[in-house]
């Protein structure tokens, strides 16, 4: 794992949630009480990083969503934790 030995050093319920096992995902859902976009300079941006699924463009209130974190190999050997979130 990327952190190694420090692993050890989260608490105990950060390690739960991060201890992976391969092709097994951590699947979770709730509401997000507030999301605030931000400066309107970056609405190109946010709008781009959403079509890359990597930001949520949007501003609200009581905004439900689910989220899935999957720990697999790469190619190189690498692992890596997948993170979906809608």
């Amino acid at each position: 794992n990327l952190l190694g030995e420090d692993f050890k050093r989260l608490h105990p319920k950060l390690q739960e949630r991060y201890a992976l096992p391969k092709d097994i995902p951590f699947c979770a859902e709730g509401t997000m009480t507030y999301i605030q976009t931000g400066a309107g300079c970056l609405t190109p941006l946010l709008k781009l990083a959403a079509n890359w699924k990597f930001l949520f463009p949007e501003s609200g209130k009581n905004i439900p969503f689910t989220i899935k974190n999957t720990c697999r190999s790469l190619p190189s050997g690498l692992e890596e934790v997948y993170w979906e979130r809608t």
